[in-house]
């Protein structure tokens, strides 16, 4: 489904009869289940760790929003995390290429990855990220397959992959070596069922979070300045023959005035920003609930054919004269 059957086939059909083959796979889908019933004959199974288990270092939070305030969600997520150093899946080329846009346009140290960049263009945008001369980085599935980078602080799910056995392979670019990391996924109401089925494949629990205010971002935004400018290394012999000059010209401020100064220079981005953000957390009281009591009736709504119902295979109703499929 990547586009590389054919030619898979092509190198096969040059090799002998005869070989030893050898399939890796990071996670064991039935696609994957299917391709080495294709080319291996009786194979045999290693499992390295336990099959599909998530990381015991990620943790895993989930956010509900409508689906248009989807990238402000990813915004503010972001903004409240300054030190943030993660990849963030989105399903489509288009997509990436959009939420790296706007990333872009809000300041931040972005780039995307998708199918449509050269090998080159992949390369250097792999390395700038490895240096972390990239922030954020946008990917889809297909593009990051075989992405190693260490020390990842978050994945970020814009969408959740149609085959959830894909998260597994997402959320584990995270929290490896020791280290901790964080899964975070953006759900409309109507996908909350996904996450009890996501629960069950990684085993573990999935913890609800509310999208933060903008007072929250910007309080958190603030403190983490202030550890910056107290954690900052002066040079004395470097900066001493210029302190003369930075006295006389703000010698008219006192103390607190130029600490307001300071604070405001490098935060009003953020103040204005925010001051007018409303809450975008979409309701989620009863939501589980009812798409759990719709798939009960959509399943019941399968059962026996109604009387006079001609059986087909399997005890489905038989089909009249199929259509011809056309192209899509």
């Amino acid at each position: 489904n990547m586009g590389f059957r054919e030619d898979l086939d092509a190198i096969l059909s040059k090799t002998g009869p005869e070989k030893q083959t050898l399939l890796f796979s990071a996670t064991m889908p039935e696609g994957v289940r299917r391709i080495s019933a294709s080319y291996m004959q009786n194979p045999r199974e290693i499992t390295a760790g336990v099959r599909n288990s998530g990381a015991d270092q990620v943790t895993h939070e989930y956010y509900v929003v409508k689906s248009h305030n989807r990238y402000t969600a990813v915004k503010r997520l972001a903004d409240m995390s300054p030190d943030i150093y993660g990849i963030i899946f989105c399903r489509t080329r288009s997509d990436a290429r959009e939420i790296t846009s706007e990333l872009l346009s809000d300041g931040y140290n972005a780039d995307a990855l998708h199918g449509d960049l050269t090998q080159a263009q992949r390369d250097t945008v792999m390395d700038r990220f490895r240096k972390r001369q990239i922030q954020l980085l946008v990917a889809t599935d297909v593009a990051s397959r075989g992405l190693d980078v260490s020390e990842l602080s978050h994945i970020i799910n814009f969408t959740l992959p149609d085959d959830p056995e894909v998260y597994v392979h997402r959320s584990g670019r995270t929290g490896r070596a020791g280290r901790t990391g964080k899964s975070l996924i953006i759900l409309q109401p109507k996908e909350l069922f996904m996450i009890r089925r996501l629960e069950k494949l990684v085993g573990k629990k999935f913890e609800y979070r509310k999208i933060p205010s903008g007072q929250e971002i910007c309080e958190k935004r603030l403190y983490s300045l202030m550890d910056r400018i107290e954690k900052t290394k002066v040079n004395e012999k470097e900066i001493s023959p210029f302190l003369p000059a930075i006295q006389q010209k703000l010698s008219w401020l006192d103390r607190d005035e130029l600490l307001k100064r300071i604070v405001a220079f490098e935060f009003n981005r953020f103040l204005d920003y925010y001051r007018m953000a409303g809450d975008i957390n979409a309701s989620v009281e009863g939501m589980a609930h009812d798409e759990g009591r719709k798939q009960k009736r959509s399943q019941q709504s399968k059962g026996p054919p109604r009387p006079g119902m001609k059986q087909g295979r399997k005890g489905k109703p038989a089909a009249g004269k199929r259509r011809r499929a056309g192209r899509s």
